[in-house]
């Protein structure tokens, strides 16, 4: 995915897998996926969505690597 003009989005550090995102939000693994492939496995910037749309986790993702 690239923004801007031709810049190379970086990934933030750390990242989610699908089922730690999941996990964390209570999600259904369908809807995890989506948001997932859409807005890629960073933790950082998955939690600032969850936070914008005003969900929030269920545990404090302490299991994320």
């Amino acid at each position: 995915m690239k923004v801007g003009k031709g810049n190379p989005r970086r990934l933030r550090q750390p990242h989610y897998t699908l089922e730690q995102f999941a996990k964390k939000y209570g999600l259904h693994h369908d809807e995890a996926k989506i948001l997932f492939e859409k807005f890629g496995p960073s933790s950082v910037e998955l939690d600032l969505l969850m936070r914008a749309k005003g969900i929030k986790p269920l545990d404090d993702g302490t299991n994320i690597p």
